[in-house]
């Protein structure tokens, strides 16, 4: 095999790397190039090998960096692509030849901190093979995901993001039985049970000594430190690689210990403290994660101070876009056009000639005011205001509507929401100002929305449901050409009545887009724009965050703890104690699986004709569940003990057939 020279650590070394590539569209990220050419400083020789479909960009990309790039069928996960690279690469007769053999992949960002310093520490350690992270022993787990564990329980393994294998290993018996005899792989569970763990414990058992550089003294930090303790171990032990899924893994795997702080900490520590580019990682976010997973994980809600103001931030160009839909909505919008930064352009589109004169003459300081019949969210943006946002020359721009509730019984639910949309956005100077100052400190994030209200009949809403028809968002969202990932099964992050402050290269897939063309073909395609908007920014390279006054911050810290703690007394008292967010959860599935067979209550009221009639309960409604429950749920969990997993599968959709 030809090899080539380069200058890489420890030059007494001969070594090599094998590197997995997997991506479902065949894309190459940043951060894989900027890995790869910091990994390539070690060895003398870089094999990349391809699971699955790479595009004809990405192989160039690949073929610039490393010796070899290996293609093979997306089969046996990372597990038997090693197998592969070694058998019909390498070759099992050269293997031994080598002084060490890093195993890693595209699984992680990195090198955060450089990999010189984790080679050199390690080289104090007597391990005949060790790993960047190391997933720590677990007695207690004799399954995997529902599946029995090779050795009864999960014993200490390196996870083979980044493996180091030195020459005692490589030239052992150990070695070459395990990818002799590896299980296949056929799914994720197959490779956590096959893979990892018996590699690290068949090896131990032959007499080879396994390190990690990732320490001991947090073996209890958290159920997975690697992927919800990565803060402490980039910031105090200075592990050079984080796994990627610790980016948008469920919130819920960090509230069952803490407050869910890890990953933002995570980032800010890689923004404020090292030399990595983290924009490497928000551009392959945006590109793979829903923008729902992304926002948990970030905490992208921020709450603005009460005073703020910055010299520095007079000098943007902004501009303001109202859409009045009502003559006498103008009043209240005056109040909020009143207070804006001295440089900002209004502009406004509205219905008739008679409401433009109005507004002329109650704000007389207007840019340009477009008259048309649509003063709806897709018309006034991308239609009347294209070249305002295209061509305008601003550095942000703020959009809102007049805020119209339908069928809401007290006028004081649409004052509440107004308040809590535009006076967090344009309410005062201080405001707009602290919002401005957080999207220049970040420039990643494209859009600024507001946290949205829980109040009256919108509660059920505040959980981020899609509230539209979904059919129309994913036509639109097929229409623009989007590729992120949209989920009708995650909750919705929008922006709520079209309220936001953008940057306008965010929206240049939207602005770049003849609407004309399916105005009309796509139902009520103003909510669809309003629900897909923030997805577009997201195409377009940009997060999307959320703001909230100091004051509406202060309610919802009173509010928040005072029904989370109606509802937690309420099943604590009906169906026992629990522990954590995961527990409380399996408690209200089980309960409502059980209500399935009691006839639905519809509690029905003027407050909820807009909401479609839908099922809601009171507190005395959800205590006749839990009391119902508890006998339903024993012979429930009875009856799954002993019933195979198949029957009681059949027997499950049975049941639900019959319900339909």
């Amino acid at each position: 095999m030809i090899t080539k020279d380069n200058d890489y650590i420890c030059k007494s070394k001969y070594r090599v790397a094998i590197f997995l590539y997997y991506d479902a569209t065949g894309i190459v990220d940043d951060y894989i190039v900027y890995y790869l050419s910091q990994l390539k400083g070690l060895v003398s020789r870089l094999i990349v090998v391809c699971n699955g479909y790479i595009s004809e960009e990405g192989r160039s990309t690949l073929s610039s960096i490393a010796d070899t790039v290996y293609e093979r069928e997306n089969k046996g996960f990372d597990g038997w692509a090693y197998k592969d690279v070694l058998e019909n690469v390498i070759g099992w007769d050269n293997v031994v030849n080598y002084d060490e053999l890093i195993i890693t992949n595209n699984t992680i960002y990195g090198p955060i901190t450089p990999f010189e310093e984790m080679f050199e520490a390690m080289e104090g350690s007597h391990a005949d093979f060790w790993g960047a992270l190391i997933r720590y022993q677990d007695k207690s787990a004799r399954t995997f995901n529902g599946r029995p564990t090779v050795h009864g329980y999960i014993p200490d393994f390196l996870l083979s993001n980044f493996w180091v294998i030195r020459k005692k290993a490589i030239v052992s018996k150990a070695f070459k039985d395990f990818w002799d005899t590896l299980h296949p792989l056929n799914s994720y569970e197959d490779s956590g049970i096959y893979c990892e763990p018996v590699f690290a414990q068949s090896l131990r058992d032959a007499g080879l000594i396994m390190d990690s550089y990732m320490g001991d003294e947090r073996r209890f930090s958290c159920q997975s430190p690697t992927e919800t303790d990565t803060y402490y171990q980039l910031s105090r032990e200075q592990i050079p690689i984080i796994r990627r899924k610790a980016f948008f893994n469920p919130l819920f795997m960090n509230l069952n210990c803490d407050h869910g702080d890890n990953t933002v900490r995570t980032m800010e520590y890689i923004t404020e403290h090292t030399d990595y580019d983290e924009s490497m990682i928000y551009k392959n976010l945006c590109r793979t994660v829903n923008l729902y997973d992304i926002h948990n994980r970030l905490h992208l809600d921020y709450i603005l101070p009460e005073k703020y103001e910055s010299e520095d931030l007079k000098t943007l160009k902004t501009a303001v876009i109202l859409r009045l839909g009502r003559a006498e909505k103008l009043s209240y919008c005056k109040k909020y056009l009143s207070d804006l930064p001295e440089n900002t352009d209004i502009f406004v589109t509205v219905k008739t000639e008679e409401i433009k004169n109005m507004v002329k003459a109650e704000l007389d300081y207007v840019k340009e005011i477009f008259v048309s019949s649509d003063t709806g969210f897709v018309n006034s943006l991308f239609v009347l205001c294209k070249d305002v946002i295209e061509k305008g020359g601003y550095d942000y721009i703020c959009t809102f509507d007049d805020v119209e509730l339908k069928n809401v019984r007290w006028e004081r639910t649409e004052e509440a929401c107004r308040e809590r949309c535009l006076g967090t956005l344009i309410g005062s100077k201080d405001n707009v100002y602290s919002i401005l100052s957080l999207m220049e400190k970040n420039k990643h994030i494209g859009a600024m929305a507001t946290v949205p209200p829980y109040c009256a009949n919108m509660l059920s809403r505040a959980g981020g449901d899609w509230d539209c028809d979904f059919k129309s968002v994913k036509a639109l969202y097929d229409a623009l050409g989007l590729k992120v990932n949209l989920d009708s099964n995650k909750p919705c992050v929008y922006a709520q009545y079209g309220a936001m402050w953008i940057r306008p290269q965010a929206l240049r897939l939207m602005t770049g887009f003849d609407f004309t063309q399916i105005k009309n073909t796509i139902p009520d395609i103003d909510n669809a724009a309003m629900h897909i908007v923030l997805y577009a920014i997201q195409q377009a390279g940009f997060i999307s965050a959320r703001a909230i006054s100091a004051f509406e911050a202060r309610l919802d810290i009173t509010n928040m703890n005072y029904m989370l703690g109606d509802i937690c007394r309420n099943i604590k008292n009906k169906a026992g104690d629990f522990r954590n967010y995961s527990q409380l959860m399996m408690i209200l599935n089980d309960a409502l699986d059980a209500y399935n067979g009691i006839e639905p209550v519809i509690m029905k009221s003027a407050e909820d004709d807009d909401v479609g009639n839908q099922q809601s309960f009171d507190s005395d409604t959800l205590n006749s569940i839990l009391d119902k429950a508890s006998a339903g749920l024993l012979a429930k969990k009875l009856a799954k003990k002993f019933v195979p997993k198949k029957l009681w599968s059949k027997m499950r959709k049975r049941h639900y057939k019959k319900k339909r």
